[in-house]
């Protein structure tokens, strides 16, 4: 397994990671695009900043002319929007991309939001609702939702509900109350959410080789994801790997203890086993 780069295993140790977000979005397209200027791209986001803070009034401007102005400039002057043709275009979910294109996915809209927001006072947090990546705006112990993909549009409560029906079904929303969603998602927890989407991206256009890449990260940031260590044995499996593949089931079977599933994957064992056995034989 690859390691990632240590500058971005330090801002997610961070206490307060989140106000370094941007950069450790470009630090993981620098894994992508190795040519990647990371300066270059956060000049342009300090640009940005630069620009809102003109906008805002001399004498002082309220948190909400604040978020508007941003949402102004943002989305309407320079033309950031949600990649709603071609959504699971993967440089949808490289941050630079997104700066020279101009448009991306829910969270890399939501990590620039977050960047530029902060850096002029705003209190900003990611938020990781299911299906679709928000910002809480929290002040006075009040949360307002927004929705950078949607040009940082403000959602209430039947709107959030309304996502959660997309993601689980009508008939099979969890039991659990909206609040509940509307935690702070750390910065090791947003990382995993872009890799993730990497991952299932990579998945789709049949690049298994990067989906591997993907999920190596994805388990050096967070070990005991069982889920992960048993896909990524999978696409061990898939490209013949069959030694990494048991070696994945193997942990799996162990950490998950006994149950159907266990069962299931112990029979994988086997039969890779068995293929990688009879191979040695026949060479």
């Amino acid at each position: 397994m690859s390691c990632f780069n240590d500058r971005l295993l330090q801002i997610i140790d961070s206490p307060d990671g989140n106000t370094e977000l941007a950069e450790a979005a470009l630090l993981i397209a620098k894994e992508e695009y190795p040519g990647l200027k990371l300066p270059e791209y956060l000049g342009e986001i300090s640009r940005l900043t630069e620009n809102v803070c003109k906008r805002l009034p001399s004498g002082g401007a309220s948190a909400g002319d604040v978020v508007m102005t941003l949402n102004e400039y943002l989305f309407d002057i320079e033309g950031f929007s949600g990649d709603v043709k071609d959504f699971h275009d993967v440089q949808n979910n490289f941050l630079n991309k997104v700066l020279e294109q101009k448009c991306g996915t829910p969270i890399t809209l939501s990590i620039l939001y977050i960047a530029i927001g902060r850096s002029i006072g705003l209190p900003l947090y990611g938020i990781a609702f299911p299906g679709h990546f928000l910002v809480k705006y929290s002040v006075n112990d009040t949360n307002i939702i927004l929705d950078p993909f949607a040009g940082g549009l403000s959602l209430n409560d039947n709107e959030l509900e309304t996502i959660l029906k997309h993601v689980y079904g009508e008939n099979s929303l969890p039991h659990i109350s909206l609040k509940e969603f509307m935690s702070t998602a750390n910065t090791r927890e947003i990382v995993v959410r872009i890799l993730r989407n990497l991952k299932h991206i990579y998945l789709q256009t049949r690049r298994p080789e990067k989906a591997i890449w993907a999920a190596d990260r994805i388990l050096q940031l967070m070990p005991d994801l069982l889920s992960e260590i048993k896909e990524r044995g999978q696409l061990y499996e898939s490209l013949h790997h069959y030694q990494a593949a048991a070696e994945d089931y193997q942990n799996y079977i162990t950490q998950i203890g006994p149950s159907a599933d266990a069962d299931a994957v112990s029979r994988r064992l086997s039969k890779i086993q068995s293929t990688s056995l009879s191979n040695y034989w026949i060479h």
